[in-house]
C-alpha cells in the first residue's frame, strides 16, 4: 500500500488554512449567487436557509460542547465559543441570564457581503430559538452595513 507524505501543521497554520478556505468559498459563493438572483432574491434565500441551520445547530450542538442552560448566558456562552472557534474578536458589554451584549470588532469575513450580516443574524436567531423560544437575537449594528461593530444582543422576549 502506498504511503502519503503529509507534512504536520502547526495548529496555527491548520486554522489560517481552514479560515483561508472557508471564506474562499463563501466569497465565491456569494459571487456566483449576486451573478444570478437579484439583491431581494439573494438575501431571501440567505436569511432562509441561514435561519433553518442555525435551528438545526442549536438543537444539537451546544450540549456536545458541554454548554448547559438556556438563559441569556448559556446562550451567549455556546455562542461565544463559536466566535472563539472563528476568531471573531470582541467583548461583552452586558452580561445577565435575561439579556446579553457584545460588541465584535474583527471579524474574518467582514469584507465579503452585507449579505453575510444578514444571514447571520438570520443563523444567529434560528440558534437561539432553538435552545430557547423565549429568547431572541439581534444584530443592530453590523461591520458589513458601515458601523464601527457589530453589536450582537440575545435577550428575552
Amino acid at each position: 500500500m502506498a504511503e502519503l507524505q503529509v507534512p504536520e501543521l502547526t495548529m496555527e497554520t491548520a486554522y489560517k488554512l481552514g479560515i483561508n478556505t472557508y471564506v474562499g468559498l463563501i466569497e465565491a459563493l456569494f459571487q456566483a449567487m449576486a451573478e444570478k438572483l437579484s439583491p431581494e432574491e439573494m438575501k431571501e434565500l440567505l436569511v432562509r436557509t441561514f435561519y433553518e441551520q442555525g435551528r438545526r445547530f442549536g438543537f444539537n450542538a451546544p450540549a456536545k460542547l458541554g454548554v448547559s442552560g438556556n438563559d441569556a448566558l448559556a446562550i451567549a456562552s455556546f455562542v461565544h465559543l463559536t466566535d472563539e472557534a472563528m476568531r471573531i474578536k470582541g467583548h461583552v458589554v452586558e452580561a445577565g441570564p435575561d439579556r446579553v451584549e457584545k460588541h465584535i470588532k474583527k471579524c474574518p469575513m467582514q469584507h465579503i457581503s452585507v449579505n453575510l450580516c444578514y444571514a447571520s443574524e438570520a443563523l444567529l436567531q434560528g440558534v437561539v430559538e432553538a435552545i430557547n423560544p423565549e429568547y431572541k437575537a439581534s444584530m443592530p449594528k453590523t461591520i458589513g452595513l458601515g458601523d464601527s461593530i457589530c453589536q450582537v444582543i440575545i435577550e428575552k422576549k
